[in-house]
């Protein structure tokens, strides 16, 4: 091989590491995931599906969700740790996603980016922050301690308990199913609640399925 040619091998390999993309930032992410997310709620559920009024009040609602949980990675003692390969992968997913995977609509994956880094007994003000999902509190906002899963109390905050489940009468308590008594659509795992019968009913159907 001659001189000239191994020059350009090495010169095409420089080339390829010096186009590689950068690692994701926790603020590159808080910038993108937004508008990602809220195209895919957009571009998959009509009026009555959606929650979000317009794709503003949507990017607005969604940055002010991700700069709280990325404000657990930020802090001068860090209650959890941002994952730039969970928020590519966040991303990836909700730009490529179809219709069909209804996770990424609710909850959407900003959760996923965020790893908890304290353990069962350690201080806590968000369930977010502890690996249990579970922070027990004497009550909303004030310090406690993250307790085991499927811990039974909680402080009136339902991010005090899993995933899933709410916060009822001090209690994390599983969402209701179809045909329960129901006070709000929060209580429902179908996240409809009728103001008629105050029951859980399923979501209508088809459901923001693209079309």
């Amino acid at each position: 091989m001659s001189h000239h040619v191994v020059a350009l091998v090495v010169l095409l390999g420089a080339s390829s590491c010096s186009t590689s993309e950068p690692e994701l930032t926790a603020d590159s992410f808080k910038e993108q995931y937004p508008e990602a997310y809220c195209s895919h709620v957009f571009r998959c559920c009509d009026a009555g599906e959606r929650s979000h009024g317009s794709a503003v009040v949507c990017q607005q609602e969604v940055t002010a969700r991700v700069l709280d949980l990325l404000g657990f990675s930020a802090a001068p003692t860090p209650f959890a740790k941002f994952s730039a390969f969970a928020a590519k992968s966040c991303l990836d997913r909700l730009r490529q996603a179809s219709c069909d995977d209804l996770s990424l609509i609710e909850p959407g994956c900003a959760e996923d980016t965020v790893q908890p880094l304290h353990k069962e007994g350690e201080d806590c003000t968000y369930s977010a922050e502890c690996e249990s999902f579970y922070c027990i509190q004497p009550q909303k906002l004030v310090r406690g301690s993250c307790g085991a899963p499927e811990g039974p109390h909680c402080s009136g905050d339902d991010r005090s308990c899993r995933q899933g489940h709410l916060c009822l009468g001090g209690e994390c308590q599983l969402r209701k199913g179809n045909a329960a008594p129901c006070g709000g659509a929060t209580e429902c795992e179908s996240g409809v609640c009728t103001p008629t019968t105050k029951t859980c009913i399923p979501r209508p159907t088809p459901f923001c399925d693209g079309k």
